[in-house]
């Protein structure tokens, strides 16, 4: 009997000494992780996330009654947690790892790169664009209309989509479109010239994020030089990043195996050009913004993001004013087109306030060419606005 009770108290004695020890642990896992947080300095920005962090929150009586004190409070811990980026990390190499295969609308591809889902889009919204863009044109009807639809990389590498993983047929709504078009607007079909480059092994879109890359704005261009009747420049490639990580990966949370490297067309030292944003009146002696590179975001190397209205004013005297209303798809095939116009106007209508029709009235415009990709237009709701003539 005694030694029974010898051994029951050895017993507890041993896990309390146990307990003691985790207790220690904790303890002193704890303070380290107080001290990292007090020694490191915070975070403005994620750049693996590309988003402004919570920043210390101000103290007041009435945040504190309200609980938006407490609540910006755990914001800011679950921001500024030291090692938060690595900790995010290794949680989705491990969901990775178990089979996970979307995060965010966000595809992890079977060949190691990350696409956009295509959802069943919006037909009403579609007919509204459509008839938008033809009420436009029966406007204009003297000036030759263009319009490139370019695929995402959902459309083209369909093949290497997560097994079972549901998506709509983009081809089907790239077709349909055309078709509802043609009639008054040309469509630049680029789908077979990009198609071409799939299969010569050469890179489409970029791995992390969800443009094309500036060789396969090239080969789309040189589509568009024979819809455009104009002679197509040379390529006069020049890698300017070799470590690009894209939005994709912030946007997921998934991580890539590879970098990605950015592309320009280099400028021809024969050749002069001046950009203008119209919202600032600032000019620029190049479309290029090398400062951009170390940024949040290296896409924005091409005319320094995204603004709702940007002149080109160029040196080729040839009377030719081309309107290109588009999103970022256009950023990196524009530089291109430089020497075949005497100015280029390029209007992003999901920034720009105004109507389409006013720019007839302040540029000559001689042509026009709408430029977006196929998962931004099906889920667009400004393009149809900028048209409207009310």
């Amino acid at each position: 009997m005694s030694e029974h009770k010898d051994s029951k108290l050895k017993k507890i004695l041993s896990n309390a000494g146990r307990y003691r020890l985790f207790g220690v642990f904790v303890s002193v896992l704890l303070l380290a992780v107080l001290a990292a947080h007090l020694l490191i300095p915070d975070k403005h920005f994620s750049e693996q996330e590309k988003r402004v962090l919570t920043q210390v929150p101000a103290l007041s009586w009435d945040g504190l009654k309200s609980g938006k004190l407490t609540s910006q409070a755990e914001e800011y811990a679950a921001d500024q947690f030291p090692g938060r980026d690595a900790a995010m990390s290794l949680k989705m190499g491990i969901s990775h790892a178990l089979g996970q295969r979307i995060s965010h609308g966000v595809y992890y591809m079977q060949d190691d790169t990350l696409a956009e889902t295509f959802p069943d889009w919006d037909r009403d919204l579609e007919t509204r664009t459509e008839e938008a863009i033809l009420a436009f044109a029966e406007r204009h009807t003297d000036v030759p209309m263009y319009f490139m639809l370019a695929p995402t990389r959902i459309g083209l590498y369909e093949e290497q989509l997560p097994a079972n993983a549901p998506h709509a047929d983009q081809n089907a709504y790239i077709d349909g479109f055309y078709r509802m078009i043609q009639d008054a607007v040309e469509p630049v079909d680029v789908r077979f010239a990009l198609q071409a480059q799939k299969q010569s092994g050469k890179e489409v879109y970029y791995s992390s994020d969800h443009h094309w890359t500036t060789d396969a704005s090239y080969e789309a261009y040189r589509v568009l030089a024979g819809a455009l009747d104009i002679s197509p420049a040379d390529y006069r490639k020049s890698i300017v990043n070799n470590t690009f990580r894209g939005s994709l990966i912030a946007k997921s949370g998934f991580v890539l195996p590879a970098y990605d490297s950015i592309a320009v067309q280099t400028d021809d030292p024969k050749f002069r050009y001046f950009v203008r944003r119209t919202e600032t009146n600032e000019s620029f002696s190049s479309c290029y913004f090398p400062e951009k590179l170390n940024g949040s975001d290296p896409y924005e190397v091409f005319f320094g993001g995204n603004f709702p209205l940007i002149e080109i004013e160029t040196t080729a005297d040839n009377h030719k004013t081309l309107l290109i209303i588009k999103d970022s798809y256009a950023n990196c095939l524009v530089p291109f087109l430089l020497e075949s116009y005497e100015k280029i106007v390029l209007m992003d209508p999901r920034y720009y306030a105004y109507g389409a029709d006013a720019l007839f009235l302040t540029e000559d415009v001689t042509e026009v060419l709408f430029l977006y990709d196929a998962a931004t237009l099906a889920a667009d709701t400004s393009l149809w606005r900028v048209l409207d003539e009310r």
